[in-house]
C-alpha cells in the first residue's frame, strides 16, 4: 500500500505516537534559530499542541492511500 501523510491539515484521521522522540523533536526544531530559536516559550507550546486528552503525545495526519 502507498499512502501521503499530510501534516497540519484541518482533518487529521491519523496519530502517531511521538512520546519516545518528543524532546529529540524539540531539541531539532529550535536548531531553526530563525524559525522556532527565539521563542523561549516554544517547548512548552510544542508539548502542549502535541499533548492529546488522554496524555500521550501524538501527531496527526491526514492519511491519504493511494490506488496505484
Amino acid at each position: 500500500m502507498r499512502e501521503v501523510l499530510l501534516w497540519s491539515t484541518n482533518q487529521p484521521n491519523f496519530d502517531v505516537d511521538i512520546a519516545a522522540e518528543v524532546e529529540r523533536k524539540i531539541h531539532a526544531l529550535t536548531a531553526h534559530v530563525t524559525q522556532f530559536g527565539g521563542r523561549e516559550d516554544f517547548a512548552t507550546f510544542a508539548k502542549e499542541r502535541w499533548r492529546a486528552d488522554d496524555g500521550r503525545y501524538l501527531e496527526q495526519f491526514r492519511r491519504i492511500e493511494l490506488a496505484f
